[in-house]
């Protein structure tokens, strides 16, 4: 939930210093393990198609950008859905006079990066010039090269469990990468009414040890008609540049809530330059 904010703060930034100062789940870097000397880059399209009460369906789709460097260290960029507007830009103020501008995808956008080499994990707000440092497990230098594992294959081999359809799909590529694929089926017990017994849910995933990354995964929600896609594309082997683990210097680390930029009254909007 955003906090009230006095002042001018506008909902849109209080919301985004809400979640800037909220603690930072690692889950976010569970389909990409940290494994040095296996550095890559790549898209992440994440795809929601959603069934409405007319019949019809809402696709909207999410960009991402996920890096790793030969240290292991992650980068996942995380912006919003494409919308009308995106690359408008808004005026944002600082209490100590200092002006700037930031498009409204800036503002929606966070890089979190996982450095278990410092153990430290770091989260930039790009539109707000924030940075929050925080820590985050350290790898041993004598620690060997871990293997990876998407979660869902632990229900591979595992004890059979009730309402849970397991499948092994066996080897695929993508882009030339193999992986593995596994899919879990949720079944509907007897408090979900006329869904007992049918399939309620499914996991999907297409996880490559090569990689040492998800490359695919699909969940689907038959009760609601709900399916999300998410893919890595566009794979690029070759070494990220080192600034992108870097907090660019202009940026405050660790701020307090009197250092996080604002919106004063109703700005007028123009187009980002390019």
């Amino acid at each position: 939930m955003c906090r009230t904010w006095t002042g001018q703060f506008p909902i849109v930034v209080a919301c985004l210093a809400t979640c800037f100062f909220a603690p930072t789940s690692a889950n976010a870097q569970a389909d990409v393990g940290p494994q040095p000397s296996n550095p890559f880059s790549a898209d992440r399209e994440v795809t929601s198609v959603s069934a409405s009460p007319d019949g019809l369906s809402k696709t909207t789709t999410r960009m991402e950008r996920v890096i790793r460097d030969s240290a292991g260290r992650v980068r996942l960029e995380r912006g919003p859905a494409d919308y009308a507007g995106s690359q408008m830009v808004e005026t944002l103020h600082t209490r100590d006079g200092e002006i700037f501008e930031a498009s409204k995808k800036e503002l929606s956008t966070v890089i979190i990066i996982f450095d278990c080499v410092s153990g430290q994990l770091v989260l930039l707000q790009l539109g707000l010039r924030l940075a929050r440092v925080q820590p985050h497990r350290a790898a041993s230098k004598d620690q060997p090269r871990q293997r990876y594992r998407d979660p869902l294959f632990a229900f591979l081999g595992a004890r059979a469990v009730p309402n849970l359809q397991v499948e092994d799909l066996g080897l695929r590529e993508f882009e030339g990468i193999p992986a593995h694929g596994i899919r879990v089926t949720h079944l509907g017990t007897e408090d979900v009414g006329e869904w007992q017994g049918k399939a309620v849910s499914q996991d999907e995933a297409w996880a490559s040890d090569e990689l040492a990354a998800t490359l695919l995964t699909i969940r689907r929600d038959f009760k609601t008609g709900r399916e999300t896609r998410t893919a890595l594309m566009k794979i690029d082997r070759s070494e990220p540049d080192p600034a992108l683990f870097e907090i660019p210097a202009n940026f405050h680390i660790n701020p307090t809530p009197d250092q996080i930029p604002f919106i004063l009254g109703s700005e007028r909007q123009s187009p980002v330059a390019h």
